[in-house]
């Protein structure tokens, strides 16, 4: 592939994924606001969709047959350019999805007695939380495609996957410390 392909295509993942992460949150929070869920159903469903997500791409193994066309020429070129750090990364990156599946399933029995809607949910935490989730997912993707793109057939891509996540985990660690916060101001301006 050319640069100018591929930096089209990377354009077009940025913006079709943007757009599927806002369109998605969009479909839950009308889900939660129609059907008037509680916290344990809410995080019942989140757990059913990030193990069926882990399980079915776990199921697929090294295939990058995708269901939106961008996905599936990134996957392709990726697979290419990173070989088996490819299948590794997508490997843990679907058994992230099933813990996290589990973490789902276990809140969802924490909050089974409870009859707290989450209807009354602030509108300005939800829209707090979109931007969190687009931020954390649109740097983490920065720092791949920099990698990725970046990297060349002279130098090791082995180990991507370990810094990887390593890297995720300490962002996941910022932002869960500027959200607690965010979160504590704003209950403490009330």
């Amino acid at each position: 592939m050319r640069a100018e392909e591929i930096k089209e295509m990377r354009r077009k993942q940025f913006i079709v994924l943007n757009i599927v992460i806002i369109s998605v949150i969009n479909l839950f929070f009308l889900l939660i606001r129609v059907v008037n869920m509680t916290y344990a159903s809410m995080y019942f469903l989140l757990g059913v969709l990030a193990l069926v997500n882990g399980l079915i791409g776990l199921l697929k193994k090294g295939k990058t047959k995708q269901s939106l066309i961008i996905f599936e020429k990134v996957a392709t070129y990726e697979k290419n350019k990173m070989g088996k750090e490819w299948s590794k990364q997508r490997r843990l990156s679907y058994i992230m999805n099933i813990a996290l599946g589990m973490i789902m399933f276990f809140q969802a029995y924490l909050y089974r007695n409870s009859d707290d809607k989450t209807f009354s949910l602030n509108w300005g935490i939800l829209l707090l939380i979109t931007i969190w989730i687009l931020a954390v997912v649109n740097i983490g993707l920065i720092f791949h495609v920099r990698n990725v793109d970046g990297y060349n057939p002279n130098s090791i891509l082995k180990g991507y996957t370990t810094k990887k996540y390593l890297f995720t985990i300490s962002i996941v660690i910022l932002f869960a410390f500027l959200t607690i916060s965010t979160f504590a101001i704003y209950v403490y301006a009330l």
